[in-house]
């Protein structure tokens, strides 16, 4: 287990590679200070995240239904982050992009479920951008501090949208 700027990295999983919040950065470094052992660090990693849903950022479907790989990289994400937090809810996001098709939530939805995702997953089956997903997301839950999962060149937008709805997020960057 090591520490590398404000992020935690637990069991070979980086936990929040871009560990930061759009209206204040998150600095564990007086917490991290003191620790003196790996589950030390464990136990800080987890007091950060401690009850925060967890927000998965769809992506457009493919035509025939199959989700592109930038999707399965964010649900490999967000499937390793949840096994570290079991009790935080899910939310993932995205309406119908392709005629035929699920929408990107119920497509989500079954994905995680298939990576042995048992937490409860509320699902925003209407927007179809990033804008509309921090909306949505603002509507669905009242929490106003949230762990946000997707593409590390997408997060500090989507962070911005989602400050912008008044929902301070903590990024974990899919790759």
């Amino acid at each position: 287990m090591s520490l590398t700027g404000n992020a935690i990295v637990a069991t070979g999983i980086a936990a929040s590679q871009a560990f930061s919040s759009t209206s204040s950065a998150v600095d564990l470094s007086s917490e991290v200070a003191g620790l003196s052992s790996a589950s030390d660090l464990v136990a800080a990693h987890n007091a950060a995240f401690a009850g925060a849903p967890i927000v998965v950022l769809g992506a457009r479907l493919n035509p025939d239904c199959v989700p592109p790989a930038v999707l399965n990289k964010r649900l490999d994400r967000a499937a390793a982050f949840v096994r570290l937090h079991p009790a935080n809810r899910v939310v993932v996001t995205g309406g119908k992009t392709q005629g035929g098709c699920p929408t990107e939530s119920q497509s989500m939805e079954a994905m995680l479920r298939a990576r042995l995702v048992f937490n409860p997953i509320i699902r925003d089956e209407w927007s179809g951008n990033t804008v509309q997903n921090a909306q949505a997301v603002a509507g669905l839950i009242p929490d106003k501090q949230v762990v946000l999962v997707t593409s590390q060149d997408h997060l500090p937008r989507a962070m911005g949208n989602f400050a912008s709805v008044g929902i301070e997020t903590k990024g974990v960057a899919a790759f």
